[in-house]
């Protein structure tokens, strides 16, 4: 006979490990780990089908309770304050001069579309003159492929220390590229000098990055990524590295080891399903699920055997999420789309996130008439108290709520998407990896 799950914290409210035959516990909210050593706190969190004394469990409960409530409820009231620092992205063009499998970018044909410089600059001014409290902006260079058009590039920069000397912020700049046009020393010159960062999209080992990342005539673009990167090197521009993860990519701790054997900082992404692309390519189907799941087990002894070894981790994710456990960091929403950050697109309507450029309806403004907030609070960023969904999900306090985009693909989904269940997955592994490497045999409840 089930004993009366009232008396019980919920199973969103924590997550089971056994790791060598003991068990730990992960608390939500409270984002502490423990092992269990006593027998009666077993029963408690074997799913409740136990024969636990009631008082016992109401005890344990009202403390579980109490001590999440005071970890969450500050985070969970403070209000979303205005951005001290903001991304602008400018969607430079949608033509690319590649055509990667998996991608919702244009082809060639319409690499000559560009951005006008007008756009640009109505969009930097007006999004500096309705964020005044904003000290320091980031000018994002996006496409399709930005490199395409380097005379915008180049005329926008100094465009754009003008707005914000006039406004008194700072800005810095950043840069998206393939890499497979860096061969121009002066282009190269001029990123050293205005101290660019660039991100190269890159997705592994030759015959894995080969896989997707192809030029229009079929043929793979690693070789021509690693010169480009070289190039960076040689002129000293700042880079770091970024994979995309499809259904097809596999061996994935081949695929983290080359990265790490870069020495240069790189994070990842599993690709966004794609009307305009073939399901397989995009979309993540249970038998991927479980094939991550074991795939991640690996990659969750790599990165232990790293950290024993006392190396560098160069991936942000890892180091992103480790420290959100170290510091038991809780997080109450998932990105900064349509609040800390915006992109424009060549026509220059306002979108939250680079990822809705697809989908018009989530447009959330233009350079004639401003920023649209309603729409950025219905297509952007929202807090976790607001996502129903979320509720009733073990690592909601870790995620935030997830990716704006996801949210709005997945809308009116009634069971779990896959696109959480993958994201349990990478936290399942990586507080698996924490309690090996922290807390195996050091914090008991008694």
């Amino acid at each position: 006979m089930n004993t009366i799950t009232k008396n019980y914290i919920g199973t969103e409210n924590y997550q089971i490990f056994n790791i060598d035959n003991r068990d730990y516990v992960f608390l939500t909210g409270i984002h502490d780990v423990m092992e269990i050593v006593n027998p009666e706190l077993k029963k408690y969190f074997s799913v409740h089908t136990n024969k636990m004394k009631t008082e016992v469990a109401e005890q344990l409960t009202q403390t579980i309770t109490t001590l999440r409530e005071q970890k969450c409820k500050p985070a969970l009231e403070r209000k979303l304050e205005a951005p001290k620092q903001m991304m602008i992205t400018l969607n430079t063009t949608h033509g690319c001069n590649m055509a990667c499998k998996y991608c919702f970018a244009s082809t060639q044909k319409d690499k000559m579309s560009v951005m006008p410089l007008s756009v640009a600059q109505k969009a930097i001014e007006g999004i500096v003159k309705e964020n005044p409290q904003v000290e320091k902006f980031s000018i994002y260079f996006f496409g399709g492929e930005p490199l395409l058009h380097k005379p915008f590039i180049k005329a926008v920069v100094p465009m754009a220390r003008d707005i914000m000397k006039k406004y008194n912020h700072t800005v810095n700049f950043m840069l998206n590229t393939n890499a497979t046009l860096l061969d121009d020393p002066d282009l190269l010159k001029f990123m050293h000098m205005e101290d660019f960062v660039v991100t190269v999209s890159i997705d592994g080992p030759k015959t894995i990055n080969d896989e997707n990342r192809i030029f229009h005539n079929g043929h793979g673009t690693f070789d021509r990524i690693i010169k480009g990167m070289q190039l960076l090197r040689d002129y000293q521009v700042k880079f770091n590295l970024r994979a995309t993860f499809s259904p097809q990519t596999r061996n994935l701790v081949e695929v983290f080891d080359f990265f790490e054997q870069q020495k240069a900082t790189f994070a990842y992404a599993f690709t966004v399903p794609s009307s305009t692309k073939e399901a397989e390519k995009t979309q993540f189907t249970d038998n991927d699920l479980e094939r991550l799941d074991k795939e991640l087990a690996r990659i969750e002894d790599y990165y232990l055997d790293k950290l024993l070894r006392q190396e560098t981790i160069y991936q942000t994710d890892f180091r992103l999420k480790w420290a959100y456990l170290q510091n038991q960091h809780i997080n109450v929403s998932g990105c900064e789309a349509g609040h800390g950050e915006f992109i424009i697109d060549e026509k220059g309507n306002y979108y939250p996130c680079q990822n809705l450029l697809p989908f018009v309806e989530t447009r959330c403004g233009n350079i004639e008439d401003g920023i649209d907030k309603d729409k950025c609070h219905e297509f952007g960023v929202q807090r976790l108290s607001e996502l129903d969904n979320c509720q009733n999900c073990w690592c909601r306090f870790l995620c935030g709520g997830g990716c704006a985009t996801e949210r709005y693909m997945n809308r009116g989904l009634k069971s779990i998407s896959n696109r959480c269940k993958l994201t349990q997955l990478e936290w399942k592994h990586m507080i698996s990896l924490f309690i090996k490497y922290h807390f195996a045999g050091e914090k008991n409840i008694e």
